[in-house]
């Protein structure tokens, strides 16, 4: 599964941030909107920072146990 993030500003102030989805092997793909970004257990990024400090601290979880 691939997913990217794009952030979307909205008028006064607010943004959403858009996930888009994408199967590697179906090639099936979806799109949702949600109020902010949150961790996903597997991703490959594009180089963006948004999942950043989860996938840092997920790491840290892994090597804690």
């Amino acid at each position: 599964m691939q997913v990217d993030t794009l952030s979307v500003a909205l008028c006064l102030g607010r943004t959403v941030k858009h996930f888009t989805s994408v199967d590697r092997l179906s090639r099936l793909s979806g799109t949702k909107a949600f109020s902010n970004a949150t961790v996903v257990r597997t991703i490959y990024v594009d180089g963006g920072s948004e999942f950043m400090d989860g996938f840092r601290d997920a790491c840290r979880q892994v090597h804690r146990k």
